[in-house]
């Protein structure tokens, strides 16, 4: 089976407000270029609430025509296309879930790996504390035993 070229689908229009900031916008940012966008946003908003009702049912008008026209495109679209884009969307969920074994697996792995690499790091510094104890005892014991021959030698002067 090919792989057909889809088409992008059509786009929504944008409603009338965004038609009237995209068409003041500029204007707004050259007169005021030293406040932020959303200062300049707030300008667009009180031009737009400012703006004579004709214009704006003009706007609202165009807006509603495009909507139709957009609904209309959409529906051919799904009809012509909507089979092979649920058939990729189906394709493209068994490789995404067969990646996601794949890293649980790998995961699992690491995690194992891990868990031995504290186990082991454990046992070592269990190692060494026994080591250290150890060392510990045996040199208690000579310092003991240091101290026991000098006295062992003062009583032996004595006698």
């Amino acid at each position: 089976m090919s792989k057909v070229e889809i088409p992008n689908p059509p786009k929504k229009p944008i409603n009338a407000y965004f038609t009237f900031r995209n068409q003041v916008y500029e204007q707004v940012k050259a007169k005021h270029p030293e406040l932020k966008m959303i200062e300049q946003s707030k300008i667009i908003k009180e031009w737009y609430d400012k703006m004579d009702e004709n214009k704006k049912k003009g706007m609202k008008d165009t807006y509603e025509k495009e909507l139709k026209k957009y609904k209309d495109d959409k529906a051919a679209y799904d009809a012509k296309y909507g089979k092979q884009i649920k058939d990729q969307e189906k394709k493209a969920k068994k490789s995404v879930a067969s990646e996601t074994e794949e890293d649980s697996k790998r995961k699992k792995k690491d995690k194992a790996k891990k868990a031995e690499s504290v186990d082991n790091k454990k046992e070592n510094k269990k190692d060494k504390k026994n080591a250290a104890d150890k060392k510990d005892a045996k040199d208690e014991k000579n310092k003991k035993a240091s101290k026991a021959e000098p006295e062992a030698k003062k009583v032996n002067k004595k006698k």
